[in-house]
């Protein structure tokens, strides 16, 4: 979440974003690539994170 938080809102990034924030840009992703019929799907890793898979 950090990561994500740093790559993408680094101007905020001591405002604080929350959880759910990332929660909710996360599933517009995984949308996104179910849409458009992608080959990658972003999976989600226990204790670690997010990963783009093929």
């Amino acid at each position: 979440r950090e990561e994500i938080i740093e790559h993408v809102w680094p101007e905020v990034e001591e405002l604080g974003v929350s959880d759910w924030t990332i929660d909710r840009l996360v599933a517009r992703l995984r949308m996104k690539l179910k849409n458009q019929k992608s080959k990658y799907q972003i999976v989600t890793v226990k204790t670690r994170g997010y990963k783009l898979t093929s």
